[in-house]
């Protein structure tokens, strides 16, 4: 089962990301990521080969002093996966936020991340679906071409999980005073 290292919203002030699983849900099947029962988030490296013990070692020591960070978002995006569509919107990030993705990588390795979330290769986003059939691309296009009020997210916790189904095994919460 691979392993993740994420920072998520259990702050109020995420709303605004679940009103965005809604209205993308409405291009699935079934609503993705509210099945999920994972709070809005955005993932920093995904391990299919690790041990627990490493991961949650490195993952203690870089997240020591790390704030809560607050992320906005003003626009969306889209993978085009190989079995499905995935729906994103797009965070401008603190530079907190790419000191604790580079601290994950340096600590552990790149070599034991997945491609797509080595430093270089990531795409940070906060995932709104998962599973838009192909034949919906165009309804996909005209979704991500439409400008969206901006907003902005407080990521107040961090954690490593397993998945799917999504459960966590450790987890810190962010705070101002480490």
């Amino acid at each position: 089962m691979p392993y993740s290292v994420n920072i998520r919203s259990d702050d109020a002030s995420s709303a605004n990301i679940r009103l965005l699983w809604d209205r993308c849900a409405l291009l699935e099947p079934v609503a993705s990521m509210r099945s999920l029962q994972y709070p809005p988030h955005i993932t920093l490296a995904i391990y299919d080969d690790i041990s627990r013990e490493v991961l949650v070692n490195a993952f203690d020591t870089v997240v020591e002093g790390v704030p809560p960070l607050t992320v906005r978002f003003d626009s969306l995006g889209y993978f085009d996966g190989p079995h499905a569509i995935v729906l994103w919107a797009k965070p401008t990030l603190p530079p907190e936020f790419a000191d604790f993705h580079s601290g994950i990588h340096a600590f552990i390795g790149v070599e034991s991340c997945r491609q797509n979330y080595r430093p270089g290769n990531w795409m940070p986003h906060c995932t709104l679906a998962t599973e838009v059939d192909h034949c919906r691309r165009e309804e996909v296009i005209a979704l991500v071409s439409q400008k969206i009020e901006a907003f902005e997210v407080k990521f107040d916790v961090a954690d490593c999980a397993y998945f799917k189904p999504v459960e966590v095994i450790h987890e810190k919460s962010l705070s101002k005073n480490c």
